[in-house]
């Protein structure tokens, strides 16, 4: 599903960029889903994108003229 992906990207950026984040018991809250499956999709969305966080300057400005 297109959220549950938008929102395992979102729990993954915001644990790489800040160092005091949001813990999956507070994402559970927000979002409602059960504990497990957030673990689950936060899991499998950094398998899919095989644990690369970093985006270079290049891709990044690539990505932001497209917006």
């Amino acid at each position: 599903c297109g959220r549950r992906m938008f929102v395992a990207a979102l729990i993954c950026a915001s644990k790489f960029i800040t160092d005091y984040t949001y813990s999956n018991e507070t994402w559970n809250k927000i979002t409602r889903l059960p504990l497990r499956q957030i673990s689950d999709m936060e899991r499998a969305f950094l398998d899919m994108i095989d644990y690369r966080l970093y985006v270079d300057g290049t891709t990044y400005e690539k990505f932001h003229r497209l917006l």
